[in-house]
């Protein structure tokens, strides 16, 4: 169920990126500035730079998994695991939180007409800042599974 959650975002954030929000608004003579536009776009680049960790995240998690469960580990090591699979899953939840919460321009018309120019561009930015924190947060986990891993 996550994976298609996931299918499904992604391609729905792809098909953003050639202008669809301001086409399927236009349509009723309301669309989005050149600048939300624009902003709009950065944020799904983003997003879809982020998802391509998800295989990263999903690889390393396993052979943490893995070593957890075939090796003989002293309680050290075995906590070092938890806790990079604890940040793996936190990175993991952070990217399926914002996916769930953010709003698109064609599920969300309705609240994206009733913002004005200045709502809009300070949303955008805000969500931009967000999953700019989720990529940090998986390439840091990601990373850090390697590492161990090594």
């Amino acid at each position: 169920m996550k994976y298609l959650f996931l299918l499904v975002m992604s391609l729905f954030l792809i098909s953003c990126g050639n202008n669809s929000a301001v086409e399927s608004t236009e349509n009723e003579g309301w669309k989005l500035s050149t600048d939300a536009v624009n902003l709009y776009q950065v944020v799904g680049e983003k997003h879809d730079t982020a998802m391509l960790l998800m295989a990263n995240i999903e690889g390393v998690r396993n052979k943490l998994r893995l070593e957890l469960k075939e090796m003989p580990l002293d309680s050290l090591r075995k906590d070092s695991i938890l806790t990079l699979l604890t940040a793996l899953k936190k990175a993991d939840d952070g990217m399926m939180n914002w996916m769930h919460e953010f709003k698109n321009t064609e599920l969300n018309e309705e609240e994206y007409k009733a913002m004005s120019e200045a709502a809009i561009l300070a949303y955008l930015k805000e969500e931009e800042q967000k999953i700019e924190k989720v990529h940090v947060d998986m390439v840091e986990s990601i990373k850090g599974g390697k590492a161990f891993l090594e």
